[in-house]
């Protein structure tokens, strides 16, 4: 949620994917956040960049690198190289 901050601060259009969080709880240090929802991982091509910050093994993080024209991958969740994929 503070990488959500963070972006939005410098202006960024911010959606998240998370199967296990598919709606925003309310949280202490982020509450104007409550109530957002995942996204549907059919919509991903619309997005432009993509920032994977946490790994789970249940998700395809490969759709993202063939999805968006960015993707800064912070967790090594994709293991085959790809031209748009910066790790962080």
């Amino acid at each position: 949620l503070a990488l959500f901050n963070k972006f939005t601060a410098k202006g960024a259009e911010v959606s998240y994917y998370d199967p296990y969080i598919p709606v925003l709880p309310p949280t202490l240090d982020h509450p104007h956040l409550t109530g957002k929802k995942s996204v549907d991982l059919d919509e991903i091509h619309n997005y432009d960049v993509a920032v994977i910050s946490t790994r789970h093994s249940n998700v395809n993080h490969e759709i993202f690198a063939e999805n968006c024209l960015l993707v800064i991958d912070t967790r090594n969740a994709l293991e085959k190289d790809y031209e748009n994929v910066q790790k962080a």
